[in-house]
């Protein structure tokens, strides 16, 4: 559980936690992001990834409670 003063919650995603994950330090710069293992997300119920320029959703299966995403701007293909 996080306490009130550290930067990561169980219960969202955050700035701080896209940027450790993916070793950028500003989130314009994030070309690439894998949700694989991303446990802490499991009760993630929407997700607005809109204008990204993705072309995987790979590990958003992993997102079990997920009821609503937002993919317009992107480049996914079936």
């Amino acid at each position: 559980m996080a306490t009130a003063g550290s930067k990561e919650s169980s219960s969202c995603l955050t700035p701080f936690m896209l940027k450790r994950r993916t070793g950028e330090f500003d989130l314009e710069s994030i070309a690439f992001l894998d949700l694989s293992g991303m446990g802490s997300l499991k009760l993630l119920k929407t997700l607005n990834i809109t204008c990204n320029n993705l072309s995987s959703l790979e590990g958003v299966g992993e997102l079990s409670n997920l009821s609503s995403l937002n993919l317009a701007g992107n480049m996914i293909r079936r």
